[in-house]
Formats: C-alpha cells, sequence, structure tokens
C-alpha cells in the first residue's frame, strides 16, 4: 500500500512524495508537483531518506511539470547514495519538458529513463 513520506509547501506548489513497494526489492517514489528551487530541500529531504534502500528504486515523474537544476543535482546524489548501498535507481515516465531538461545536461546518458513505471521495474 503506498504511504506519503512528505507532503510541503514549496510556493505556489506543493511537493508531495509517495512511496509505494509494487514486490519485493521494489520501491516507486512518486513525486507531484513542480521540481523548482523552492521544491529542492524537500526533495532532498525525501530522497535520502530512500539511500539506505536496496534493490531498484523507480522515480515516477510523470506529475513532475518542471525540473530545476538543484532538483537534478538531489536526483544525482540519491543515486550515488542507493549505488553505495547496491541500489539501482531509474527515472520513469518524464514528461517531455522534464526530459528535455534531462537532456541538456547529458543526465539522460546518467540515469536509466524509461517510458513507465512498469518499464523502468522490468529493466
Amino acid at each position: 500500500m503506498p504511504r506519503m513520506i512528505e507532503q510541503r509547501a514549496g510556493g505556489e506548489h506543493p511537493l508531495i512524495v509517495i512511496v509505494s513497494e509494487p514486490g519485493p526489492g521494489q520501491c516507486v517514489v512518486a513525486l507531484r508537483g513542480d521540481l523548482g528551487l523552492a521544491q529542492e530541500r524537500e526533495l532532498d529531504r525525501a530522497l535520502n531518506s530512500l539511500t539506505v534502500l536496496q534493490g531498484v528504486v523507480v522515480i515516477d515523474l510523470s506529475e513532475v511539470g518542471m525540473i530545476a537544476s538543484l532538483a537534478m543535482g538531489a536526483l544525482v546524489a540519491a543515486q550515488r547514495g542507493l549505488r553505495a548501498h547496491g541500489a539501482q535507481m531509474r527515472l520513469a515516465a518524464p514528461h517531455p519538458r522534464v526530459l528535455e531538461a534531462l537532456k541538456r545536461v547529458r543526465l539522460d546518458m546518467t540515469f536509466g529513463v524509461y517510458a513507465t513505471v512498469e518499464q523502468a521495474l522490468a529493466a
């Protein structure tokens, strides 16, 4: 069953983080809202709480409309923390604007980026 681990106001747009475990060794982190400067601290705190997980962690970006550079940095830091514990982090279903931003700084090459959460879990 999904559990909400973080819900904070970030300017006009709140960041909502919902974590679910669809199977053994699988964790899906669904982000809702923009990942701008106002939400970066909350994103960082939510992602840092996941770095002790093992298995596959999929970040569902389907309801993220924009991503700022500091939020991209938080994703990179979380990936490093997860790798240190033997876990893998994948990105799923990014909005076209978010995917373009990731491509601009070549993070699409750093992360596995998948069209759907299901594809990211199965990879």
